[in-house]
């Protein structure tokens, strides 16, 4: 059953493949050709991965700089519409403009009359209606 095995582990496995194709290449002439070609294959996926790292920690280091630079934005955005608000007043409808919500006096919501106050429907129970029995004549 195979097991499962990291990369580092199969490039280790590799390259002691090599080594020992190449110790013994007086007994395995004809695994020269197989041998070299895995070297420069094992040494372009070397390569391959170093430069995945480095791209990596470039990825890394990029995201760092956007969410540094984005924050100092966001914080000159601040002081601009600050300033802005100095400037022109809390309640200038220009304020709008600039993506600042002006102070504007409360609307309030109309008085309405006092009405009397309802009565709640009755909790008692009510006697459902008596059964009527219909006349009737006794017979003699």
């Amino acid at each position: 059953m195979p097991r499962n095995r990291s990369q580092a582990e199969i490039l280790l496995d590799l390259d002691n493949l090599t080594t020992a194709a190449q110790a013994n290449e007086g007994i395995l002439p004809s695994a020269t050709p197989h041998r070299i070609a895995l070297e420069e294959e094992v040494a372009t996926t070397r390569a391959i991965k170093h430069l995945q790292s480095a791209r990596t920690a470039i990825k890394q280091r990029s995201t760092q700089d956007f969410d540094e630079h984005f924050r100092r934005a966001q914080e000159l955005a601040k002081r601009l519409r600050g300033s802005i608000m100095a400037d022109l007043g809390p309640r200038n409808e220009l304020l709008v403009n600039f993506g600042i919500a002006p102070q504007r006096n409360r609307t309030r919501r109309p008085t309405l009359p006092p009405t009397e106050p309802t009565r709640p429907p009755s909790t008692e129970a009510t006697a459902p209606p008596a059964e009527t029995q219909p006349d009737t004549k006794p017979t003699a």
